[in-house]
């Protein structure tokens, strides 16, 4: 017997039944009743996440950022 073959053949000895968790089955059985819930959860990524990013203003707060003390408790001395 081949390793390839030797291999697959203790693979498919321990490989354990699909599990799915009480969660994910919730979810599932969820977006499966209302498949509009995906759409939903893209439209929401979108308004809140996905915007057009300004390169000027971010090289501006990189550069307007002041270099914090390892300690910040610490006094200065």
């Amino acid at each position: 017997m081949s390793d390839s073959r030797f291999m697959d053949f203790v693979a498919r000895i321990f490989q354990r039944p699909a599990f799915v968790s009480e969660p994910e089955q919730f979810l599932s059985d969820l977006v499966r009743a209302r498949p509009e819930i995906t759409a939903d959860r893209k439209r929401a990524r979108q308004m809140w996440w996905d915007h057009p990013q300004d390169l000027e203003t971010a090289a501006r707060h990189k550069e307007s950022r002041i270099p914090q003390q390892p300690y910040v408790y610490q006094p200065k001395v």
